[in-house]
Order: structure tokens, then sequence, then C-alpha cells
């Protein structure tokens, strides 16, 4: 999960430069190190609940290594926890409220199903943007709401390509996704649809340019 935080991290560097926010590089190391741990401690979590032999690499990987990468996020918690020390108080007082959300996806993610993905998508969304927002003094235009929308439906339709690569392994492990519960028909039919969202969305934005 390296590749998604660092991912995270680079979004929100993005946002902060277009909306002129100054962040400060403990509170771009803090959210890249709080992404790594939320999907660890997802992967985690699957993993323990798979009784048998997972079916994809990265279940085995963290069946495998359980005991390490647990020590691990223990760690990685430990140095998020010194970093709060040195983040601004309107991005801590934001965090607290979007972690709440973050715990109760982790617990309650399994019981989503149909709307796992949509879930995963709006709070990852929420925490690019948290840092750059929270921090913001500017009126928000309405290119910029429409920029935080795409930024969304991007984060989707990507939840929803992986969760159809792996829809075989989590049939084989019980794994809930839109993929396996709505099947792969429907699934194709939501990524088509939201890449037509994502150019309707595009028009305004570049006529404004």
């Amino acid at each position: 999960s390296i590749d998604v935080a660092l991912g995270a991290m680079a979004g929100a560097a993005f946002f902060a430069t277009i909306l002129d926010v100054h962040l400060r590089p403990t509170g771009l190391l803090s959210l890249g190190i709080t992404v790594w741990i939320i999907y660890t401690t997802d992967h985690l979590f699957d993993a323990r609940r798979i009784r048998n032999h997972a079916s994809s690499e990265r279940h085995r990987f963290h069946q495998r290594n359980f005991g390490l990468m647990t020590g691990l996020m223990a760690a990685a918690v430990l140095v998020d926890l010194i970093l709060m020390f040195f983040i601004r108080k309107q991005v801590f007082v934001s965090g607290l409220v979007l972690s709440s959300a973050v715990v109760t996806y982790l617990f309650f993610q399994r019981y989503f199903k149909y709307v796992k993905e949509l879930a995963a998508a709006i709070l990852y969304t929420c925490g690019i943007l948290l840092p750059a927002l929270s921090l913001n003094q500017n009126p928000i235009s309405w290119q910029m709401v429409l920029l935080f929308f795409q930024f969304g439906m991007t984060a989707f339709i990507n939840l929803l390509l992986f969760s159809q690569m792996e829809r075989n392994n989590d049939l084989r492990d019980h794994q809930h996704s839109l993929v396996t519960q709505g099947g792969e028909k429907l699934s194709s039919r939501m990524i088509v649809f939201s890449f037509f969202i994502q150019v309707l969305v595009a028009i305004p934005l570049l006529l404004a340019v």
C-alpha cells in the first residue's frame, strides 16, 4: 500500500497548490502514514477473516506476514501520533472528525457490499482534500467543486476496476464488493457510466479555461 500512500500525498500537494495553501512537510508525511495504516488495517482484517489460504497475492502476503505487518503498523501509529504534535490545529480537528468515519468503515465495510467502493472513494477523496480545505481561506469556485468531484469519480472508477480484476479471488474468499454482489455486467456498466460523467464534467471545465 506504499504506492497508495504516496499517491495520497501527491494528491494533497496538488490541491494545496491550486488552492494556494502551504502544507507543512509533517502534515503531508502524516497523511501518507495514515493512509498506509488504514489500507494495511483493512488488508489485515481481510486476511484474518479468510480462514483458508487466500486466493489473492495481496491477502496471502498479509496472511504470511500477519505478525510483522501488525508490528510495522503499530510503529507507524506511534510515528503518526508524534507527527500530530506538529500539525496545524485546523487540520488536526478536521482529521479527528474524518477518522471517526474511517473507523466506522473499517469495522463495518463487509456489510456495505454494494456501496463498498463508493464509500471508500468518498473517504479517500475527503482525506486528500482535508489538509488544503482545512487551511483554505478563499472562496471555493464552481470549477474547483467540479475538480473535487472529478477526483472522487476517478478514485471510484479505480476501485471498481480493481474489484473487477479481483472478482474471481474475492468470490473464492467470500469477500464482498459491488462486483461480486452485482455481477460483472453491472460493474462494467457502472464504469462506462462513470467515465461518461467524467467527460460531461470536463466540458464546462475546459470551456472555462
